[in-house]
């Protein structure tokens, strides 16, 4: 099962008008959610476990991560029809979505995701991945 189906997109989008802007075909749908999880992935992989976040379902899915996927995945949608008729709040939300994810990239924002887990110190226990590192300058000889 992925990550984001059809009915999670109804929430934000009425059926009839996804029907009309996918012509009734679920793949465009598919495709569209899968540009959507590459995106978010690209901006979440450095820190997160992104296997731990796309490989649950239903309502284990972690709500930010799902709702970045509606926008995303409405806009790319909304890539079908002429640029007069997208509504200038999926033209928002996109943009809203990208600079959150931007900042996620950049480490100037974390969230409450699963996070990446390393054995840096050796003792067989995971570690979180971070930015921040501990140590201190070799003491010098003189």
């Amino acid at each position: 099962m992925a990550f984001l189906i059809k009915s999670d997109i109804e929430i934000l989008l009425r059926t009839y008008r996804l029907n009309q802007i996918t012509d009734e075909n679920d793949v465009l749908i598919e495709t569209a959610a899968s540009m959507a999880e590459a995106k978010i992935i690209d901006a979440l992989y450095q820190y997160y476990d992104v296997t731990a976040i796309f490989g649950k379902t239903g309502i284990d899915r972690p709500q930010n991560v799902l709702t970045w996927s509606r926008h995303l995945t409405i806009y790319y949608l909304y890539e079908r029809v002429p640029d007069e008729q997208v509504p200038e709040r999926v033209v928002f939300h996109y943009k809203e979505v990208c600079e959150v994810l931007t900042d996620i990239a950049k480490g100037k924002i974390s969230v409450d995701l699963p996070r990446l887990e390393t054995d840096s110190d050796g003792d067989g226990k995971p570690d979180p991945k971070t930015r921040f590192k501990w140590g201190s300058v070799p003491k010098r000889s003189h």
